[in-house]
């Protein structure tokens, strides 16, 4: 959403932030950068993939990313959203792992007036606006750990295929055949490093 020299750079404003909406669907490729990020829907629904979790977001969900993680997205849908990034100091105190926060209209709000600055010259009021976007993504309540994706490539891929496509009923012995793995260890492995079944 914004240039890749900016997301990239550890210099430059402690706070950008960008609206965006269109009538494409939005799909980023996994990617990282210096700077920490905070992005959501205004509208639809968001599927993240950050770290070694995966969460499906709504509008009441904000999707916070430190620094140099590892993370890719796309939209159910026509995409409506915002997204703000900090540069690495301005991320020293907020969390450390990529997490799902309940969005508040204080944080919207203030995600909302700073889309608007430009990105040099900042005032009082604008230092103020981005020391409380820190705040609410320091202390807004967690919306759910997300789903964790297997360490096995292979049922990591397979994770990712569930995922894109639900409605797919094929039995266990298909899908271990598909990625080369007996039926009961697929079974084993999967609920190990999930917690989950395949089912």
């Amino acid at each position: 959403l914004i240039a890749p020299d900016l997301a990239t750079a550890p210099d430059g404003p402690p706070l950008l932030a960008v609206r965006r909406q269109d009538a494409a669907l939005r799909r980023t490729a996994m990617h990282q950068h210096a700077r920490g990020q905070l992005f959501g829907a205004y509208r639809g629904l968001l599927t993240v993939l950050a770290g070694d979790r995966q969460w499906v977001a709504p509008p009441a969900h904000a999707i916070w990313i430190p620094p140099d993680c590892p993370h890719g997205l796309r939209s159910h849908g026509p995409y409506a959203g915002y997204s703000v990034y900090l540069s690495p100091a301005a991320c020293a105190d907020l969390p450390a792992a990529p997490c799902a926060l309940l969005a508040s209209a204080l944080l919207l709000a203030a995600v909302e007036r700073a889309a608007g600055w430009p990105d040099a010259h900042w005032n009082a009021a604008q230092a103020r606006i981005a020391e409380l976007v820190r705040d609410e993504i320091r202390t807004l309540p967690r919306a759910g750990d997300g789903l964790t994706l297997p360490r096995d490539p292979r049922l990591q891929r397979l994770a990712l295929v569930l995922s894109d496509a639900p409605a797919d009923t094929r039995p266990l012995a298909a899908w271990a055949d598909t990625i080369g793995m007996a039926p009961r260890t697929l079974a084993r492995r999967y609920l190990a490093e999930t917690g989950l079944t395949l089912g």
